[in-house]
């Protein structure tokens, strides 16, 4: 059950990271609290990994030695910076829990259908219905309609920039997903975030930003990171304590209803009974989704 605790503790922590977040951007522009937080996360994820810029380099080098793989990483490292300053670009004007449920069940959607349609990967008809049922979450969730829909621009924005840089990876795993790749790749987007910040010009009100905004945008970073090693700290558990992966797996899918209900507890968000529906069938998607096998053996396959 030790296991189990920990992924527990982690769905909490991650709607921590988001009250910190929501918290640092009250009186201070989004693009200065995104900048701090994705710096604060790239110095301590490689604290905590014990890795130095010689040995990220090393990889960012092999990489280079072909073209196409060069250009695939700087890539995902853009789009890696253009999801933080979107996320954080709709958190800023919207409540978390609309937020988040955009982001979440919208980012599964265009990862999927990027696969099915753009290269084809066969499909089912378990995992059809999972997706139908995640666009339904995300539509009763946020209760989405011809009048809002521009509201939630940012946070698509950032599921899709976040979609293609996850095929991407995922395409070329071999070379690209070890964690020192990682790394470099998350520098690409600090550059990315801070080039924004100076040519915005929003860098020259930073002597105005109120001292709780940056304590809390650090604060964001150092929970976010926490909260990533923990998936590191139950394989270091022994394994009779670690818990079954696969239940783990579903467990995870909770943490949009975690959020949501941290968001209500610490922001007073208000969500009517629509959006609780929508946030359970998001839920019931997201598991749907996961499962092994088909339920009904049809294959589906475009082109």
């Amino acid at each position: 059950m030790t296991g189990l605790y920990y992924i527990f503790g982690m769905l909490v922590l991650t709607g921590v990271f988001y009250i910190f977040a929501k918290l640092a951007m009250k009186k201070t522009d989004y693009r200065l609290i995104t900048a701090i937080f994705v710096s604060i996360v790239f110095l301590f994820r490689n604290i905590s990994d014990k890795r130095d810029f010689l040995k990220i380099s090393q990889e960012v080098n092999n990489v280079s030695s072909s073209q196409n793989l060069m250009i695939i990483f700087l890539i995902a490292g853009v789009l890696s910076g253009l999801v933080w300053l979107l996320l954080f670009k709709g958190l800023s004007t919207m409540e978390i829990t609309k937020t988040i449920v955009a982001y979440y069940g919208a980012e599964i959607i265009f990862e999927n259908l990027i696969n099915i349609l753009w290269y084809k990967n066969p499909t089912n008809f378990t995992q059809g219905i999972a997706l139908i049922l995640i666009f339904l979450g995300v539509v009763l969730g946020n209760e989405l309609s011809g009048d809002n829909v521009k509201m939630f621009a940012s946070a698509f924005g950032a599921a899709l920039c976040g979609a293609i840089g996850q095929v991407l990876l995922d395409r070329n795993a071999q070379v690209l997903a070890g964690d020192d790749i990682r790394a470099a790749e998350l520098f690409v987007g600090v550059v990315i975030v801070w080039v924004y910040v100076f040519a915005s010009g929003v860098i020259h009100s930073v002597s105005e930003m109120p001292f709780l905004g940056a304590v809390t945008g650090i604060l964001a970073g150092l929970v976010f990171v926490y909260s990533e090693n923990i998936p590191k700290k139950i394989g270091e558990l022994p394994v009779q304590v670690q818990g079954d992966p696969g239940f783990m797996n579903y467990v995870k899918c909770f943490n949009v209803l975690v959020i949501a209900l941290v968001a209500v507890i610490f922001f007073r968000e208000k969500l009517s009974k629509k959006a609780w529906i929508g946030i359970g069938i998001l839920i019931l998607g997201r598991i749907l989704l996961k499962m092994p096998g088909e339920v009904i053996p049809v294959n589906i396959t475009l082109g």
